[in-house]
């Protein structure tokens, strides 16, 4: 049996909120089966809706929902910790992200690789603490790599629609 409530009233998402809320429902197609009770989860998606249409800061939103569906599936981030060695993050560092290991110091790492998997210690340190604001590209290139894996093969249309209709930016 599946628990539904109405909302008290409709959400009015307008412009780049709404191309969120189409990401949003995107990510949850994708990452959810069908009739899914994850109940956390959609508490986070109404709460982020509704910061959408409230007008709060849409990387923060965005962010914060994104992580905590990671946690909620099971894929949560181990943000500081070391993945090989088990040492905390410190900020001095640079680290690369593996999404299927984890963070790992760059000094252990082929200089070949993506650059864009590396993190500075001191981001992933404000990313732990859900400072989205301090380093808000990071974040969202974190959030990227972190979901890309459980997305499947096909890219995600709600990215291609918002980057068709704006093109100077980018969920």
């Amino acid at each position: 049996m599946i628990h539904t409530e109405q909302s008290p009233a409709p959400l009015a998402l307008k412009g780049d909120c709404l191309f969120c809320g189409f990401y949003l429902n995107e990510l949850l197609l994708r990452l959810l089966g069908e009739n899914d009770s994850h109940e956390e989860i959609y508490d986070s998606y109404i709460n982020v809706l509704t910061e959408l249409a409230s007008n709060t800061s849409i990387e923060y939103s965005l962010r914060k929902f994104e992580f905590s569906l990671l946690e909620q599936i099971g894929y949560a981030l181990t943000l500081n910790t070391e993945a090989e060695h088990g040492k905390s993050i410190t900020a001095e560092q640079e680290y690369w992200f593996d999404p299927n290991v984890g963070f790992l110091l760059k000094t252990h790492i082929n200089s070949t690789r993506k650059q864009i998997n590396l993190f500075k210690g001191e981001e992933l340190i404000a990313l732990e603490n859900r400072d989205f604001i301090a380093f808000p590209l990071a974040a969202k290139r974190l959030m990227r790599l972190a979901l890309e894996p459980h997305l499947g093969e096909k890219p995600l249309l709600s990215r291609n629609l918002f980057s068709k209709m704006m093109p100077a930016k980018n969920i």
